[in-house]
């Protein structure tokens, strides 16, 4: 029998040491470390408010250099020397942490510490991340009172960084990080230890079980408890609500597991409600103030029966929508699940009518191509939802993050080594807006139900061999067929060009250079590319019709009789022809 010969309480800054010193790895099965810059920052929230986070499974002691093992990423490799302990479960959460708190990521993680001390509490979006090559100098940080990560669990950094605030505001910021931040400072992991005599069976067994069927308590099981007595069965109601609306609801016991946390689920339902509380009882005394869970379980029974039904009504209006006018072809390519929540309460009264769908369309890629909801996603839904409501009412009220962002920090993203979810799922929505089609079937990909996976055009080890820069770059990524993604994943540009099971036409429906692409030039691919992806999320940004964009493309091509005239000049003749 395999036995549990202790658990332990390890200090995040022990644990980050260990890996710094190489004391600490990985087993060679563990997968890459795939979170993005968001998932690390709500780590760092729920940490820094010294909630749980969960336990990690170590195996420790002479028996784990008997074991494959690879660092953890940042670390150049494994000394067997020093190595002391396997992270069985777990990596994901340190290979975070270990990044954030020693800053190796592309990003930096930081805190709006000038609202904590306001709040005197922190909330789920006060901890974010940026590109450090757009994150503010010290001077400027000190300004706007954000402070790094690092800074925060390092003294001499700590104080720096207050030294550089105005001589009369040097005050209270010790007390606010001891006392609003304790876990940032000091956090202590639960850890289970195996036994050093554990057979590899054993361990192969126990990650697979702890990965595949742990079961939480959520917030809906709560909803659920609470409603039972005004008899009301959520549950029932949530199993009907997947009944009627089978495309956008799917109960999370038969949906596929890889993309349960995409699908809409009883407590977005649920989150809707408590946008709705909040627009409504905004400033009144326990109201929700956003979509959080807490927020959630401050809805009172009686508003939940009032408008369950609705709100599962207009939330599947809303996916259906993103699907039918947004290119969200499959759940894996909705950026973020809670963009539906604004949408639905726009759509909350029925179908749109044709200028409201044009305006719902570039508010979708507005807040898409900004990434907007890859943070602040408990208040967001709520700011969109207001301005989308007075938008409704004037249309001279365009929301002001309806826009592009400029053109160097745009290409700098589709360039970025890891990109975040959302941006590269924006980008899989445009392809399929722009009726894309598959490689190898040469089937729209918004026409079938076949499963859509992401595609490096330039593969990651054609790269790698030929030195020509990361490959997992959002410039580099395409949305096709998970059959075509398989057969083609690993085959050089040239190859791909020259199979006569390939068309060069669905490849270009892609946005992609062939002739770059066929010639292995991948500067010149990524180039073209950007330009591409940038002047086509412009024209739906700017709620430019595909037979605008045509003629538009025509009119510059002939030079509008030859007067120099804006892009935005030539929109107003195609749309206006008379009064012009």
């Amino acid at each position: 029998m395999v036995a549990i010969v202790d658990t332990e309480q390890t200090e995040i800054s022990e644990l980050v040491a260990g890996v710094k010193e190489r004391k600490i790895a990985l087993p060679e099965f563990q997968r890459e470390f795939v979170w993005d810059p968001d998932d690390v920052a709500a780590l760092l929230v729920s940490i820094a408010r010294g909630w749980p986070i969960g336990t990690f499974l170590l195996l420790k002691g002479d028996e784990v250099k008997n074991f494959e093992a690879k660092p953890v990423e940042g670390i150049p490799e494994v000394d067997f020397t020093r190595l002391e302990t396997l992270v069985l479960d777990g990596q994901q959460r340190l290979t975070g942490l270990y990044h954030a708190f020693e800053g190796l990521s592309d990003y930096e993680y930081y805190l709006e510490i000038g609202k904590v001390q306001q709040n005197q509490k922190i909330d789920d979006e006060d901890i974010k991340s940026l590109r450090k090559t757009q994150f503010p100098n010290p001077a400027e940080q000190a300004q706007r009172r954000i402070i790094p990560i690092q800074s925060i669990v390092d003294d001499q950094r700590f104080f720096d960084w207050i030294q550089r605030l105005p001589e009369g505001d040097r005050d209270g910021w010790l007390n606010t990080r001891n006392e609003m931040l304790p876990g940032l400072r000091s956090y202590r992991i639960p850890s289970v230890i195996l036994s050093k005599d554990v057979p590899l069976e054993a361990i192969a067994k126990i990650f697979v079980t702890i990965n595949d069927t742990g079961q939480n308590l959520t917030t809906f099981d709560l909803m659920v408890a609470r409603l039972f007595p005004h008899k009301f069965n959520l549950r029932d109601r949530w199993s009907k609500a997947c009944e009627l609306y089978p495309v956008t609801m799917t109960d999370e016991d038969t949906a596929p597991k890889k993309d349960r946390s995409d699908r809409v689920n009883g407590l977005d339902v649920l989150k809707l409600i408590a946008l709705w509380e909040t627009l409504r009882r905004s400033g009144a005394g326990n109201a929700p103030a956003g979509v959080r869970e807490s927020d959630v379980l401050k809805l009172r029974p009686e508003v939940v029966i009032e408008n369950w039904d609705w709100a599962a009504a207009s939330l599947d209006r809303a996916f259906r929508f993103a699907q039918e006018h947004c290119g969200v072809a499959r759940w894996n390519l909705l950026p973020a699940k809670s963009m539906l929540y604004p949408l639905a309460d726009a759509l909350s009264k029925g179908d749109p009518d044709a200028k409201w769908e044009a305006q719902l369309k570039r508010w979708y890629w507005g807040v898409a191509v900004n990434s907007l909801y890859a943070w602040a996603t408990a208040t967001r839904p709520v700011t969109d939802a207001d301005a989308l409501r007075a938008w409704a009412t004037d249309e001279t009220k365009v929301p002001e993050f309806i826009n592009m962002p400029s053109k160097a920090v745009f290409h700098e993203q589709l360039r970025e080594p890891r990109p975040r979810k959302v941006f590269q799922r924006a980008i899989a929505c445009l392809i399929c807006a722009l009726s894309a089609e598959d490689w190898l079937t040469k089937n729209r990909l918004i026409e079938t139900d076949q499963p859509i996976e992401l595609h490096h055009v330039f593969p990651t080890k054609y790269n790698d061999n030929h030195s020509l820069g990361a490959a997992n770059v959002a410039a580099n990524l395409t949305p096709i067929f998970g059959s075509t993604n398989k057969s083609l994943r690993n085959d050089p540009p040239h190859q791909v060009a020259e199979d006569k099971r390939v068309a060069r036409g669905s490849i270009e429906t892609h946005l992609i250079d062939f002739e770059a692409y066929a010639r292995g030039d991948y500067e010149a691919f990524l180039n073209a590319r950007i330009n591409s992806i940038f002047e086509a999320f412009r024209n739906k940004v700017d709620g430019i019709t595909e037979e605008e964009d045509e003629a538009l493309a025509r009119a510059i091509a002939e030079g509008l009789k030859g007067e120099r005239v804006s892009k935005e000049q030539i929109i107003e003749v195609l749309r206006d022809p008379d009064g012009a």
